[in-house]
Parts: structure tokens; C-alpha cells; sequence
């Protein structure tokens, strides 16, 4: 069980790490796009390749947050769900350990019980010990079905897990594979002197 709770605390945390970055970059991207003074010249190239590579980092933003949400909503939900689930199985557990106590006690008594009070006493006891089998039982089936069911269903969510994320990273490689061709492709003037003062640009 322990090890259940850490691995779903273990994977939030990548999760949330992941949602941490994207912010990160989304405020990255958004500096990007602050453009400096004038469109022409150097100024305007730099501004342009910005604009550009802010849409790249807004693609693998996307992929990143896209990555998140496949684990969360695969691997991440059901082990959270496995987490309570164990913590039933265990309330469960310690109500029926309760019981066990409560019979013992009742038990006690009966040979402690004074001739006149031996037929309350195993009344008692006789309930405690129904209630106790009847928790028994109820616990047995149900822990039995449990821990048949949670070894379909954790495969079955690690599939859906892999799956998210070969789909994810085929889709974040494509859109990056893309981005990186525009930067490639992104037309660079030839730097001629005045270009290094905006304020020349209209200078032979």
C-alpha cells in the first residue's frame, strides 16, 4: 500500500513539474513577443525571428501540457483511485479488527458473569460474534475481488499511459521537427553596416 501512495504522490509531482514548466514557458513566450522599436532593419528582423521562435516555444508548450494531461488523466487518476482504494480496504480492515476485540471482550465475560446475568452476557456475545463472521465474510469477498480487478485494471491503465504518450511525442516531434525547419528557413538579409543603427537604415 505504501508503495501505491508514493508512486501516486511520485508521479504528481511530475506532473506538476511539467505544468510548472509550461507556465515557465508561456511567459517566455509572451517576453518573446515584446517587440523593440521600429519594424525595419535590423529591429525588424529581430523582432521577426522573436515572433517566430515565440511560436515555437508556444508548439512545445502545447506538447508538454499535452503530455501532462494524458498522464494525469491515465496513469495519474487510477493511481489515485488505487490510493483510496486502499485506504477503504484498510478502514475496512481495522472496523473489522474492532469487532474481533469486541467479541473477544464479550467472550471474557460470559465466563466472568455472575449465574443471573450469563444469559444477557452470551446474548451479547453471540451478536458480537455474528456481526464480527458477517464482517469476516463481507471483507474476504470483497478484498478477494479487489485484488483481482486491480491487476486488469493497473495494466490496462499502463496501456492507455504508453499509449498517451507515444501518440504525444509523435505529435510534439512532428511540431517541433516543424519549427525547427522555419527557424532553418527564416530568410536572413545580408548585414550591411548600416544596419546596425536603425536610425541609418536609409543611409548608401
Amino acid at each position: 500500500m505504501l508503495i501505491i501512495k508514493i508512486a501516486s504522490d511520485k508521479f504528481n509531482n511530475v506532473v506538476n513539474a511539467r505544468l510548472r514548466l509550461v507556465q515557465q514557458m508561456g511567459h517566455l513566450a509572451g517576453a518573446l513577443n515584446i517587440t523593440v522599436a521600429g519594424n525595419e532593419g535590423a529591429n525588424g528582423v529581430y523582432n521577426k525571428l522573436n515572433t517566430g521562435f515565440s511560436g515555437c516555444i508556444e508548439t512545445a508548450k502545447a506538447g508538454i501540457e499535452n503530455e501532462a494531461g494524458t498522464g494525469e488523466a491515465t496513469m495519474g487518476s487510477y493511481l489515485d483511485l488505487y490510493s483510496r482504494c486502499l485506504d477503504q480496504e484498510n478502514a475496512m480492515l481495522l472496523r473489522r479488527t474492532c469487532l474481533m476485540v469486541e467479541h473477544e471482550n464479550a467472550c471474557k465475560a460470559v465466563e466472568k458473569a455472575r449465574p443471573n446475568r450469563e444469559e444477557a452476557a452470551k446474548t451479547i456475545r453471540d451478536e458480537a460474534e455474528k456481526e464480527f463472521q458477517e464482517c469476516t465474510e463481507v471483507a474476504k469477498s470483497e478484498i478477494k475481488a479487489f485484488h483481482q480487478r486491480r491487476l486488469s485494471e493497473f495494466r490496462q491503465s499502463m496501456l492507455y499511459y504508453v499509449e498517451g504518450q507515444i501518440k504525444c511525442s509523435r505529435e510534439n516531434y512532428s511540431a517541433l521537427s516543424n519549427c525547427l525547419n522555419k527557424i532553418k528557413d527564416f530568410p536572413l538579409p545580408q548585414v550591411k553596416e548600416s544596419m546596425f543603427d536603425p536610425n541609418d537604415n536609409d543611409k548608401e
